[in-house]
């Protein structure tokens, strides 16, 4: 989990940075984001979007934003390594991640990314009912999500958490906390599991010291 309080260049009040990492693919769903972009900026203009990947829509999504009349606001990173990447999030003050269903049926499982956008605080505006998004995102305590191919409400999301830093930390406080939480239960559960499923028969005794390890209902449920 990283030291958020590394992340130095947020907030400065100058420029508001939006950031989306993900593959240049048709289900994440970029083509919206760029749109809803275009919208922030009528009313948000000292904002910048950061894409890190890449992928086959490349040129197709830098042509978009080249008629949208956005490209000098639109910065594609390309691949970079991980530690470029966390530096890229830690200065970053807002996750974007509009994911659809392509035309192939094809979806989002859980972006790594958006956990990642998490760990360092950050709000995230992404989509509803896609892979495993809803379980990554609280609308209106993490972030918020939208319908796929909404273009105007993501605009307007991202125009709102652009316009309001409290609200900003406040989703990514929480963010950060929910996904603490996540983990710690995850490894609970594993150890659990690990116990009751192992390769040897669990006795009652082993059970019961398990427990008495200081573990209680409510770490596993």
């Amino acid at each position: 989990m990283p030291d958020v309080t590394a992340a130095s260049g947020r907030s400065k009040g100058d420029i508001i940075r939006f950031i989306g990492v993900s593959r240049l693919v048709e289900k994440k769903g970029i083509t919206y984001t760029l749109k809803a972009f275009s919208e922030v900026l009528e009313s948000v203009p000292n904002s910048e979007l950061i894409l890190i990947g890449s992928g086959p829509q490349k040129q197709e999504l830098v042509d978009l934003a080249r008629s949208l009349g956005i490209a000098n606001e639109v910065d594609f990173r390309g691949s970079l390594p991980n530690h470029e990447v966390q530096n890229l999030l830690s200065s970053a003050d807002i996750f974007v991640q509009h994911s659809v269903v392509a035309a192939d049926d094809n979806d989002e499982g859980s972006p790594v990314s958006v956990a990642e956008a998490a760990a360092w605080s950050l709000p995230v505006v992404a989509t509803s009912g896609v892979g495993g998004m809803d379980r990554l995102v609280v609308h209106e305590k993490t972030g918020f999500l939208v319908q796929q191919r909404d273009v105007k409400d993501m605009a307007e999301k991202m125009q709102c958490l652009a316009a309001d830093p409290s609200l900003r930390n406040r989703f990514g406080r929480a963010a950060r906390e929910l996904l603490i939480d996540q983990f710690e239960l995850h490894k609970q559960v594993a150890k659990l599991e690990r116990a009751l499923l192992g390769d040897r028969l669990v006795s009652a005794r082993d059970v019961r010291a398990y427990w008495a390890e200081g573990h209680r209902d409510n770490d596993v449920v």
